[in-house]
């Protein structure tokens, strides 16, 4: 059994049509379906989460998965209303219950919910991975929100792979 899971956080099509564009968009998208795919031939759990608030709410257009992403029937999906996978979600409980002991993380944006996802993981004692080409933002100055929030996630234990060093295969059982 694997005791990794991969989540994909945010991926969703309203925060692809901001007036700023999803920083090198398609490459993180072509990273997270890789991901996706890898996982799925592995048997790893491939966990969805997709934010819900005012500007997307559930089951608008805005809210759905970025068509890029195929999940399959396995995989699993999370609501949140907060910035982090873990606030008041039943994500904990579903990675215990997978007995899941690192989690890698991708997807939008850089220094909100995946920041918030990869502190939270690492205070719950879970092995943290985030993809550095695997999560991205909208911001003016998108390169150097993603410098500080490696640099601030690095600090607090997280470690950093691009999409390629990702071997799910090699996952401690």
């Amino acid at each position: 059994m694997k005791h990794t899971a991969l989540l994909i956080i945010d991926v969703q099509k309203g925060l692809f049509s901001k007036k700023t564009p999803v920083y090198r968009g398609e490459e993180m998208l072509t990273n997270i379906c890789h991901l996706a795919s890898l996982a799925h031939q592995e048997g790893v759990p491939v966990i969805y989460v997709q934010h819900t608030n005012s500007t997307m709410p559930e089951n608008t257009d805005g809210w759905q998965l970025h068509p890029h992403l195929q999940p399959i029937e396995s995989d699993l999906f999370i609501c949140k209303q907060r910035g982090s996978a873990f606030e008041k979600t039943p994500l904990n409980d579903i990675l215990s219950k997978l007995g899941v002991r690192e989690i890698i993380i991708t997807g939008m944006v850089s220094n909100g919910c995946i920041q918030t996802a990869c502190i939270d993981g690492v205070k719950l004692g879970y092995r943290v991975t985030l993809v550095s080409d695997g999560h991205s933002n909208f911001n003016q100055k998108p390169t150097q929100i993603i410098k500080e929030t490696h640099e601030k996630l690095k600090e607090l234990g997280v470690t950093l792979k691009t999409a390629r060093e990702i071997q799910f295969s090699g996952a401690p059982s």
